[in-house]
């Protein structure tokens, strides 16, 4: 009897056992992360707890390597994978434990939301790593191409988390300078579009064609719709250069600033780049000239928010003296709202 237990424990049944435990176990930590709820404040240093998170997720990653590389040689026994299989299992409770240390309101919502998105991802591709492990019920393990997938999400997700914020004020400063870019695309858009009709014009004017022949009239602009170009390409240059201005005084401003006062600036952030692409839209020919007017106003109505809250911050950590770029792009809002303002 003892022989035959011997004979069981070694061989591919107790293997996949084993594993699918693993997976059984990653499975249940992953829905206990899934449905915590943050509570106001946490426990411990975050940034300490950020870092063993991290720690543990490089750990998970070097464990999985080590799995694929066991079941893609020779058979293997319940004492070779059992060492590293439980070691996978305990550092995913680690970067639970973790996880339940720092995910609180106070790291401000633009930190929490992008590390639970990062540390839901690692678990998604913790699982999908387990999955390929246990796939092919009933048989031996055995890992192929699929199994080199399933770890590359597992990596790519322990990369993603090893890129996480250290602050929420660093979380919205990156959150800022993307929406910047992206409104900086819809701004060139427009832009190319503007030079290509003053191109396709004076192809006309000397009596030939542009590449594509004479613009068909609907998707040409009046001589007064091109007059009010260059107050919605303004309004547009305003808001790029509200947000971008916003991020780089984040990077300025000392230490003392509550994590939460940064969070506003991403939803007025957020509601500019939404406003852009409706301008851009709005701006093409024939334009849309009720809608250009409201647009405008709600752009001017962000910027002046932004702004706002750049003052609040600067009251905030005691910074007395106002950068110039601050009135002056609250000016230059309300001149382009005003030229498009529609009475």
């Amino acid at each position: 009897r003892n022989r035959a237990e011997l004979i069981r424990m070694a061989g591919p049944k107790a293997v996949r056992e084993c594993v699918e435990e693993m997976a059984a176990s990653v499975m249940a930590v992953q829905e206990e992360v899934a449905k915590f709820t943050p509570p106001e404040k946490g426990e411990g240093n975050p940034h300490e707890a950020i870092d063993k998170m991290r720690q543990a997720a490089k750990a998970m990653d070097a464990e999985a390597q080590k799995l694929v590389m066991m079941f893609s040689s020779d058979p293997v026994s319940v004492k070779d994978c059992q060492p590293l299989v439980n070691s996978f299992a305990t550092l995913t409770v680690v970067v639970c434990a973790q996880w339940y240390k720092i995910h609180t309101r106070a790291l401000g919502v633009c930190l929490l939301n992008d590390l639970t998105a990062r540390v839901q991802g690692l678990f998604a591709g913790a699982i999908a790593f387990c999955s390929v492990l246990t796939a092919g019920k009933g048989k031996a393990i055995r890992v192929d191409a699929a199994g080199l997938v399933g770890l590359g999400e597992l990596s790519d997700a322990v990369s993603k988390l090893d890129g996480l914020p250290k602050t929420n004020r660093e979380a919205v400063q990156m959150r800022l300078n993307r929406t910047a870019r992206m409104l900086r695309d819809g701004y060139q858009e427009l832009v190319d579009e503007v030079d290509q009709h003053k191109a396709a014009t004076a192809a006309g004017a000397d009596g030939g064609e542009g590449d594509e022949g004479e613009e068909d009239e609907e998707d040409s602009w009046t001589p007064e719709e091109l007059a009010l170009l260059p107050n919605v390409l303004g309004a547009l240059k305003v808001a790029i250069n509200t947000i971008s201005k916003s991020g780089e005084l984040l990077g300025s401003l000392a230490g003392g600033i509550e994590p939460t006062s940064f969070d506003k600036m991403v939803a007025i952030g957020s509601g500019m780049c939404a406003d852009s692409d409706d301008m851009v839209l709005s701006a093409y020919a024939p334009i849309d000239r009720v809608e250009v007017g409201r647009v405008a106003g709600a752009l001017r109505g962000k910027c002046e928010a932004l702004l706002a809250a750049d003052q609040a911050l600067l009251t905030e950590s005691k910074v007395e003296t106002i950068p110039k770029w601050l009135p002056m792009l609250a000016r230059a809002a309300e001149h382009n709202e005003a030229k498009l303002r529609v009475t």
